[in-house]
């Protein structure tokens, strides 16, 4: 299966930034764990600026079956060194055909739950399509577009 990556080519990354937009590159929270999760594609259809993680979490995409692959396979979760790591081996298993939109959205949380609320960060929708007739299963992503946020710390891909 092919790595997400960006347009362009290179290795998407996530980072962790506080209200006023500059990335913790120090302290415990600098080097935590965050997971990657695939998302219904109108999660967040109106652009809210907060969500819950309630909210976040009825539109992580869980397979239909249990015996049925999940939706990213690979290194899905990232420990962030100063403030940052890089999604390098993560992929799609399925297409967007299983999306209740027909598109995904990536999510980053906390792998682990905290004292501090951390907002989760999202990617705008893609399409990942099934190229078998080629051969190769691929994907196509737009531009990733980060969340803003109001206050606290919160999660980007960048």
């Amino acid at each position: 299966m092919d790595p997400i990556k960006a347009d362009d080519g290179s290795h998407l990354k996530v980072a962790l930034f506080d209200e006023n937009n500059e990335k913790i590159t120090f302290g415990p929270m600098s080097s935590a764990s965050v997971e990657v999760v695939a998302l219904h594609g109108d999660f967040n259809v109106d652009g809210q600026d907060y969500w819950t993680s309630e909210e976040f979490s009825h539109c992580v995409v869980c397979p239909h079956h249990r015996k049925e692959a999940s939706i990213l396979g690979g290194d899905r979760i990232l420990v962030l060194a100063e403030g940052e790591a890089c999604l390098s081996n993560a992929f799609f298993q399925v297409t967007s055909f299983l999306a209740r939109t027909g598109k995904f959205k990536m999510g980053i949380m906390l792998a682990s739950v905290q004292e501090e609320r951390i907002q989760e960060g999202i990617s705008e929708p893609l399409l990942v399509k099934d190229h078998r007739l080629e051969g190769t299963f691929s994907f196509s992503i737009s531009v990733i577009i980060l969340p803003k946020m109001k206050k606290g710390a919160f999660m980007y891909f960048c």
